[in-house]
């Protein structure tokens, strides 16, 4: 209902406000068009970003953080690495043989034709067009994705387990079967 009426809500949990409220607070200045940094595109240069670097840039700005994969990103000479990329083989599907995991800019930053930069590049430097992705609903639209490809489906939200005693959320990934021995002891 508030999608027809052109507003787009943000679900946000509260230990993502607790552990990553910058990054938080990031995405709902963003959504607001109140960035306080601008790049375009066509003055950063595309390039590969190495694992350390990665996993640095993803912890800081991303609120899912660092996954492995192959790394790109957009530089500006002065300021380093403003957007990255990660892509990986398709965990899920079979209808892509590569998926884009993860899309980040720094906090607070906006870099107009940065993923369209990114994934043509990442296209011509590869060769691989066979790409998918996924939106999380609760703060995407997944606007940005849709220029690159069409919506297959829509898939219920994730689950995760809340402890007793609520620090944060523990991702249904972590309690898969053959992960119980471990994670419970």
């Amino acid at each position: 209902m508030y999608e027809q009426q052109g507003v787009q809500l943000l679900q946000i949990f509260e230990d993502e406000w607790i552990e990553k409220q910058e990054i938080v607070k990031s995405i709902i200045r963003s959504k607001l068009n109140k960035n306080l940094n601008f790049y375009s595109a066509r003055n950063l240069s595309f390039g590969v970003v190495d694992r350390a670097e990665a996993k640095v840039f993803l912890e800081t700005n991303h609120l899912q953080g660092f996954i492995n994969g192959q790394h790109y990103g957009l530089f500006d000479p002065l300021d380093g690495l403003v957007t990255i990329i990660t892509i990986g083989k398709s965990r899920f599907s079979k209808l892509a043989d590569y998926e884009l995991l993860r899309y980040s800019s720094k906090l607070n930053t906006k870099i107009s034709g940065g993923f369209t930069k990114m994934i043509i590049n990442y296209k011509k430097l590869s060769g691989n067009t066979n790409i998918l992705t996924y939106a999380d609903l609760r703060y995407s639209n997944g606007k940005t994705y849709e220029r690159f490809g069409k919506l297959i489906s829509q898939s219920e939200p994730g689950y995760f387990w809340m402890p007793k005693s609520f620090m944060s959320r523990i991702k249904r990934y972590n309690t898969q079967k053959h992960k119980l021995k471990d994670f419970l002891g």
